[in-house]
């Protein structure tokens, strides 16, 4: 029998003060060598589980019965076609070259490009806005434009 009525090897005696395992003492305090010794299988058994399934996997034979999978059929009429291609229009403005896209009527983007520098995009944020610069080849940053009140 331990000091505090307990008997060896039953429990984990701590130190109340002393807390060798930091904030969790009271979990290890209440805890049996038998349940410790059960939560060190359990991890260990899910360890070695998860290690050795992929080699079980691995190593399995393959059927010589197999078949290829049949060609999947081939896309609905009317799909191929959903994505027109864009209009491209080139003027001259002065010295600068400029290029404007349109999807169905719908001028969406121009690329400028100037005498002398590089060449830059103007893109269409959305229907009632301006135009957006992009400089390089990154995708713009989109801002979102919620409409809360009108007056």
């Amino acid at each position: 029998m331990c000091g505090n009525g307990c008997r060896l090897g039953s429990h984990l005696v701590v130190n109340k003060q002393q807390r060798p395992f930091g904030g969790w003492g009271y979990l290890i305090e209440s805890l049996h060598y038998s349940d410790v010794e059960v939560v060190m299988r359990t991890l260990k058994f899910l360890l070695m589980l998860a290690f050795l399934l992929p080699l079980m996997a691995y190593a399995a034979d393959i059927p010589d019965n197999l078949e290829p999978l049949p060609e999947p059929p081939p896309p609905p009429a009317g799909i191929e076609g959903d994505i027109p291609e864009p209009e491209v229009t080139i003027t001259k403005r002065g010295e600068d070259t400029i290029e404007e896209y349109r999807i169905n009527g719908e001028l969406y983007m121009m690329k400028v490009t100037p005498k002398v520098g590089a060449p830059y995009y103007l893109t269409k944020e959305d229907s009632n806005a301006g135009w957006s610069r992009n400089d390089g080849v990154a995708e713009p940053v989109s801002i979102p434009k919620w409409v809360l009140f009108r007056f």
